[in-house]
């Protein structure tokens, strides 16, 4: 099961805590007026420098085809996926396929002169 937490400015982790043992994963994303929905909008990702729980998490917000960089240099330790959006879409609802393989293969290559096959997520810098 998933949580989705909404970031603003700051984090307060000892709120998350509650969620140990009961999620698999959080959903990291920009605050939002409204409950649910995202804005397209990056929140600060300096914020996760220090995860301290061991749940793991996925990146989110605002994420798109052009971001490999910035998402590589925000992997942490903790970090176990990437929430795409619909700026990978070439229509409402319809993934673009070239968008989707380009910018995957454009992550793995952040991998592709490891003598081992390390997640992303375990990597340092």
């Amino acid at each position: 099961m998933f949580k989705a937490v909404s970031i603003g400015s700051e984090i307060d982790w000892t709120s998350l805590l509650q969620y140990d043992g009961s999620v698999d994963m959080f959903l990291f994303d920009n605050v939002t007026p409204s409950s649910h929905g995202g804005t397209g909008r990056k929140f600060d990702w300096q914020l996760l420098d220090d995860y301290p729980l061991s749940i793991p998490y996925m990146l989110s917000g605002g994420i798109g085809p052009d971001d490999v960089d910035s998402i590589v240099n925000a992997m942490r330790p903790g970090m176990a996926g990437i929430d795409i959006n619909s700026r990978f879409e070439s229509e409402p609802g319809h993934k673009d396929l070239h968008k989707l393989i380009n910018f995957i293969l454009s992550l793995r290559k952040f991998n592709e002169n490891e003598p081992t096959a390390t997640p992303f997520w375990e990597k340092t810098k």
